[in-house]
């Protein structure tokens, strides 16, 4: 597998952790991911790590995007421990994106009753904190269920409302 250009910037040994570096790996998940390009994300969250936990006072915040790829890769188990983490450490801005990381697993693993607290309290907490970037993939999250639960029309109008206010902002949809 090629590796991505950042990834061989980055100095690796351990003793060299810094915010930086764990910014720069964060960022490149997120790219990664927004781009649909599941291997990079993977190999940068596998690089992230020794950075981000050299840094505990942002390590919950960016173990996020740790869950996220996990997530994308497949490997539940891994992205609900992560995403666990983050929710346990966590306030405003970052909670409610943990929130809604957790139940994008959650309805991943077939848990619909605690997928759809989970969407609603993303929900609650984002309006709380006033961070109506990530209301999108709530709505997405909610349709999902919606539509899983066979109410169609209710999952067309979420699907609908989180594509209109992307559009509307100028936001761009996650490939993954």
């Amino acid at each position: 597998m090629a590796e991505h250009v950042l990834l061989r910037l980055v100095p690796r040994p351990v003793e060299l952790r810094g915010f930086y570096p764990g910014i720069s790996y964060t960022t490149l998940i997120l790219a990664a991911l927004a781009a649909g390009d599941v291997a990079t994300a993977a190999d940068a969250s596998d690089a992230a790590w020794p950075y981000v936990a050299g840094q505990p006072e942002t390590a919950a915040i960016n173990s996020t995007y740790i869950a996220q790829v996990a997530l994308a890769r497949g490997d539940l188990t891994a992205a609900r421990r992560w995403a666990d983490q983050v929710v346990s450490g966590t306030t405003g801005w970052h909670l409610a994106l943990a929130l809604t990381v957790c139940a994008r697993i959650t309805i991943a693993h077939g848990e619909w009753d605690r997928g759809e607290r989970g969407a609603h309290d993303a929900l609650a907490c984002a309006a709380e904190v006033e961070i109506y970037v990530l209301i999108p993939d709530i709505l997405e999250c909610l349709a999902r269920l919606a539509g899983d639960a066979g109410s169609h029309r209710e999952a067309m109008r979420l699907f609908g409302a989180a594509h209109a206010i992307r559009e509307r902002r100028g936001a761009v949809r996650f490939k993954v």
